[in-house]
């Protein structure tokens, strides 16, 4: 029973954790709207993405590679000391590095973009960089030893300071340069406040050898573009407009790019639970029940994505303009947040279960995929971008998401065999549901219990909900070695 009910808070507080970061993007990026307008909106937006980007980049893997080893470690304490020793004092160098070449982007490229960045944002970010860090492999070292509730809560302070900076600064009329503090300020408060809330060695240990600090590195870049994909993806979105649109326009997609994060609240909350859990069921060799979990999870996914993506659709002016009262531009942002739907559909449906690749170390496979995959939306970015503006940058993510649904598991010797194409016709069922409502106008007393059960009807006659021609019949299982 004590069992459970630590499932249970462990599953809850995860999941509010990030229901509220969304919620406090979506205030803050009103507040910001509301006090500097739709321009200061895309300037908060560029810099978001340029902080994201580069606290992810300077990370370097280091912290995802910690919340996979250590359950791996669990009856070896003395490896596992060592391995949070060389991760701390790596993840410190490698923010301190980052930061240096963030300041150097301010001669270029930050001198090529529609955006005017100033120096002050960028010493601030560099500041917010080592501290965002630390916290971060904080938090992934008491994933990795299975407290998910304590993680939450961290992150739950830090998130609530963060949206308290925010109001606090655009009250008082602070500069949009200086705006960037309020990255720093919740990192630094998270960092004294919470001193005993962390699984790491000492920071006051001496440093680590080059060998080691090497070593590191290569472990962590092997987990760097594993984990929040669609994060790193809309981020990378956000850099391109700026470098081809004006603040406005990003604006503009701002809003509509909240949003679609709202389909990635239970899946990328869920992912340090399934991270651990499937670490050990690959430690205890239980691979045919692992298998069965990505498949179920999966369908189940799918289908509350299908759901809630109609009901999003229908009812999306209404949305819009409950988060953001001004009602200009409606219009184009639904444009963008249909073309971010149709991928958002595939993606968030294996976004919780990609740590099945780190617990089968198949985490190269993971890699390339992902590398392929950004490559890809870069790609389409870049050629997009100056033609169709940000509806060009939603279609490029878009196609990038569904890409990356088609080649989850795929490889040399397959992870395991998702019914694609049946997921595919279920995709277009759903779109095929969401034009007949809204051409013959269906009620919400209609709509409400009608979407889930015509969703339930298709994907059960399509077999995606048991061991029907939905999930096809693996030939291989995780017992087997996989062949790289």
């Amino acid at each position: 029973m004590r069992a459970l009910s630590r499932n249970v808070r462990n599953y809850t507080a995860s999941v509010l954790d990030g229901a509220l970061s969304l919620f406090v993007s979506l205030l803050s990026f009103v507040a910001v709207e509301n006090s500097y307008g739709r321009e200061g909106l895309g300037f908060f937006s560029f810099v978001f993405a340029v902080y994201v980007l580069g606290s992810y980049l300077a990370e370097l893997g280091v912290s995802n590679y910690v919340e996979r080893a250590v359950p791996l470690l669990a009856s070896r304490p003395e490896e596992e000391e060592r391995l949070l020793t060389d991760a701390v004092h790596t993840s410190l160098t490698l923010s301190f590095l980052g930061g240096v070449v963030l300041l150097g982007a301010f001669f270029w490229p930050f001198r090529l973009t529609h955006i005017s960045v100033d120096l002050a944002t960028l010493v601030l970010l560099c500041l917010a960089l080592p501290v965002h860090n630390y916290n971060r492999l904080r938090v992934a070292a008491l994933h990795a030893h299975g407290f998910h509730e304590t993680a939450a809560r961290l992150r739950l302070v830090k998130r609530l300071v963060f949206l308290g900076a925010v109001l606090l600064m655009v009250a008082g009329g602070t500069p949009l340069s200086y705006l960037a503090a309020c990255f720093l300020i919740p990192e630094t408060v998270i960092l004294f406040l919470y001193t005993r809330a962390t699984g790491l060695p000492s920071i006051g240990r001496p440093f680590v050898s080059l060998e080691r600090f090497w070593g590191t590195c290569k472990q962590g870049q092997r987990t760097l573009f594993t984990d929040d994909a669609l994060e790193v993806i809309l981020y990378i979105d956000f850099f391109v407009l700026g470098l081809f649109v004006s603040a406005w326009e990003e604006g503009v997609y701002a809003k509509a790019s909240v949003l679609a994060r709202l389909f990635l609240v239970v899946p990328m909350s869920m992912e340090p639970i399934f991270r651990q859990r499937y670490c050990t069921l690959a430690a205890e060799g239980r691979g045919a029940e692992m298998s069965e979990s990505v498949k179920r999870v999966t369908a189940r996914f799918f289908f509350w994505n299908s759901v809630f993506l109609i009901y999003f659709l229908l009812y999306y002016e209404e949305l819009i303009t409950f988060f953001f009262p001004e009602r200009a531009q409606i219009q184009e942002s639904l444009a963008i947040f249909q073309e971010l739907a149709v991928g958002l559909l595939f993606y968030a449906s294996v976004a919780a279960v990609e740590p099945v690749y780190e617990a089968t170390d198949r985490i190269e496979a993971l890699r390339r995929i992902v590398v392929r995959i950004l490559v890809l939306n870069l790609a389409l970015n870049l050629y997009l971008v100056p033609y169709a503006g940000a509806v060009g940058a939603a279609t490029a993510s878009a196609v990038s998401m569904v890409a990356f649904f088609l080649m989850f598991g795929t490889g040399p010797n397959p992870l395991l065999k998702l019914a694609r194409m049946k997921y595919l016709c279920a995709g277009g069922g759903t779109y095929l549901c969401y034009r007949l409502l809204h051409s013959v106008g269906a009620p919400w007393w209609l709509a409400l219990p009608g979407v889930p059960l015509s969703m339930w009807l298709l994907l059960s006659l399509s077999g995606l909900f048991g061991d029907g021609p939905g999930l096809e019949k693996e030939e291989e299982s995780f017992d087997q070695p996989f062949l790289q």
